[in-house]
């Protein structure tokens, strides 16, 4: 059996599309895994003999390239005849309809984000703008969902926030790939603490404040370092972040690219720092969702500085490892006492490898 996991924009070791769909899928008997995505700058390290690698838009692509590139995921699949198609975008929705309808395959939508929500909300649009873009997606993924074989959730959110999926789904969530066991930790010591931003660097997602805290702490304490790591889409933001950067060297490094980088990069900062920091500002297309970098942290045993969030102060209770604040209005003399006093997961991170993929992927089925 041949199976296509699709996308344009996100590369082609993507955590979700390669390290947790395509993997666990190609563990099953007599199947080939296609992978098709933007290409990346360095060799990916390829385990699975079952499983192939395509790129379909360049790491530099342009506006033209990217709308010519469902038409070269529409020729890939005339080529390999998949029985399987695993659409991880909604710009490939109609290729791929197209492809069932003439040669007959199954169509699997794997919803990683409420579109139409996050276009709602961006800072950089006009109202109309918006309101147009995201009327076009909600219209085309109701349209397209009548073809849709079944569809697959990153969020249990999307459960109620998206009509179309009418009972058709499979929640899969975006859990950690690891998990390190830690004992109750006390971050009481004459250390260095460091701190870790990671994944997706943006305003939205609370970069300038976490900078603003970390340099905040770091007037009362010097011990405290702050890593930043990820991709950077926004080159204003990209510029801004370097230049702040470069007036606090002293204790804030950064590690960024405008690609997305390698998985293996982020992993092993997440699982050597002291402090997981998840400071997204409040926006409704994200008070409802879990953040990866929750699982990832809470399987690492890392300390987290929360964004206030009921759902994911609900979820840090049951490990008792969080400080929860508001990145717009803190003060940096209480957190400092919090963390110097605080035990954290003072029972252990053993119930955490429940938030592992390994877990997650045993519900995969089409």
């Amino acid at each position: 059996m041949n199976i296509v996991i699709a996308s344009i924009l996100k590369p082609l070791d993507d955590v979700r599309h390669f390290q947790k769909l395509g993997k666990s899928l190609a563990k099953r008997p007599n199947v080939h895994i296609h992978i098709l995505g933007r290409e990346v700058a360095y060799p990916i390290p390829k385990t699975e003999s079952n499983l192939t690698f395509h790129a379909i838009f360049s790491s530099q692509g342009n506006l033209f390239k990217r709308l010519v590139a469902p038409w070269k995921l529409f020729q890939y699949l005339i080529k390999v005849k998949p029985e399987q198609v695993i659409a991880c975008t909604n710009e490939l929705l109609i290729v791929i309809i197209l492809y069932k309808i003439l040669f007959g395959t199954k169509i699997v939508y794997d919803v990683q984000e409420n579109y139409a929500e996050n276009i709602l909300n961006k800072p950089n649009l006009g109202f109309i703008a918006k309101l147009i873009i995201a009327t076009y997606i909600r219209t085309k993924e109701t349209i397209c969902s009548k073809f849709i074989d079944q569809f697959w959730l990153a969020e249990d959110c999307y459960e109620q926030e998206l009509p179309f999926v009418k009972g058709k789904f499979l929640i899969l969530e975006n859990k950690s790939l690891f998990f390190k066991y830690k004992e109750a930790i006390s971050l009481r010591s004459n250390q260095t603490i460091h701190l870790l931003f990671s994944g997706t660097i943006a305003k939205e997602n609370g970069i300038f404040e976490a900078i603003r805290l970390v340099d905040a702490l770091h007037k009362i304490d010097c011990r405290y370092h702050l890593t930043i790591i990820g991709c950077c889409h926004q080159p204003e933001t990209a510029l801004e972040l370097e230049k702040l950067v470069l007036t606090h060297k002293a204790f804030i490094s950064l590690n960024y690219n405008t690609i997305p980088i390698e998985y293996r990069l982020i992993q092993e900062n997440v699982l050597k720092a002291d402090i997981g920091l998840i400071c997204y500002q409040p926006q409704n297309n994200f008070k409802n969702k879990m953040p990866t970098k929750l699982y990832e942290y809470t399987t690492a045993g890392l300390p987290i500085l929360l964004q206030n969030n009921p759902k994911w102060e609900q979820f840090c209770e049951v490990y008792k490892n969080a400080i929860i604040i508001d990145f717009q209005h803190f003060n940096a003399i209480k957190i400092h006492q919090s963390i110097q006093n605080t035990i954290f997961y003072p029972n252990g991170n053993e119930l955490a490898k429940e938030q592992t993929w390994e877990n997650e992927a045993l519900g995969i089925g089409f």
